[in-house]
Order: C-alpha cells, then structure tokens, then sequence
C-alpha cells in the first residue's frame, strides 16, 4: 500500500503485458505474491501459487504463466490480504 501512496505523487508509466487489456485500461502496478486464493459465490476455491499481481485502471489481474485470474472491481464483495499469516481486511 506504501508504494501506491508513493507512486500517486509521480508520473506513473504503463507497464506492458503479454496479456490481453481492455481499450481504456492501463497497468501501472506489478507485485510477486506467495498465493492468491478465490472463493466464488458457490464456495468453489482457486489458488495459484506465486503468481504476479497487476492493478490496472479498471481491475486486479492474477497471473502465472497460462493461468490468469481477472477480477474486475465492481464485482469484488471482499478481500484480504495475509501478511505472515497475519489477515488484514
């Protein structure tokens, strides 16, 4: 959270992808993360284990080689982030 506060007084610069992006969106946030876990609306769950993160303009974006996970966010309900086994929501 410090680098977004960080990055909001510089100009930022998109990043490029080797994924596909809406027209209007841009990625200017990249971070390595030890496992991201989606539990659905039927209580199905996904993980990917260390993946890439990106926030773009218009959604938060999980990937590891093939497997991409978007998530646009008007349709997050809630999230968390575990930080050595620490849960902050």
């Amino acid at each position: 959270m410090q680098a977004i506060v960080f990055a909001k007084n510089r100009n930022l610069k998109q990043l490029i992808v080797d994924f596909s992006i809406n027209d209007g969106e841009f990625i200017f946030y990249r971070y390595d993360i030890d496992a991201f876990k989606l539990i659905d609306k039927k209580g199905l769950i996904q993980v990917i284990e260390k993946p890439e993160m990106y926030i773009t303009t218009q959604r938060i974006i999980f990937s590891k080689q093939i497997d991409i996970i978007s998530i646009y966010f008007d349709n997050l309900e809630s999230f968390s982030f575990i930080n050595d086994n620490q849960e902050v929501k």
